[in-house]
């Protein structure tokens, strides 16, 4: 008996991967070098290097061990995830979590263990927090599963009949 399971497309898991880290160390890179730093959109968006010791907001502020472990086993669920062959509508928004887990990674086993963020985006005189590439990325394929997600689950249920009966 054949297995009907999905295969996973590794070609666009692994050039999502590169390119999102590439584009979150070059960007991360910069930053720390001095080399950008400035104010765009009238001032909604600014290149501000904040460094990060905790998690989102700058929680748990110490935790680096944590963070790190937390940080591999997500890498290991994605590729758990991904080499059970799920659909292939879930490769890309688990690529873009997997790179983003990991361009975090990097940042933490650097010797200061911290994330560096950079991204400081205000609307209305209202700031969001100081995000990077990495996180960007994690939120968007996260934000994508939870999609995908919902519409297996529409596309799973039976059609109501058109006349209402």
């Amino acid at each position: 008996m054949s297995s009907k399971r999905p295969s996973t497309d590794w070609a666009l898991f692994l050039a999502t991967v590169l390119a999102v880290l590439a584009v979150d160390l070059l960007t991360k890179h910069l930053v720390t070098a001095g080399l950008w730093r400035d104010s765009y959109l009238g001032g909604m968006l600014r290149i501000t290097r904040v460094d990060n010791p905790g998690a989102a907001f700058g929680l748990f502020a110490g935790a680096r061990g944590v963070f790190i472990a937390v940080k591999l086993a997500a890498l290991l669920v994605v590729l758990g995830l991904l080499g059970r062959g799920q659909s292939r509508r879930l490769v890309l928004p688990l690529s873009l979590v997997f790179a983003g887990a990991l361009g975090n990674l990097v940042d933490r086993l650097r010797a200061e263990g911290h994330v560096i963020d950079f991204i400081d985006l205000s609307v209305a005189g209202k700031h969001w927090y100081v995000f990077n590439v990495a996180d960007a990325a994690i939120s968007i394929g996260a934000l994508l599963i939870v999609l995908g997600l919902l519409r297996a689950e529409a596309e799973a249920r039976p059609a109501a009949p058109a006349d209402g009966a």
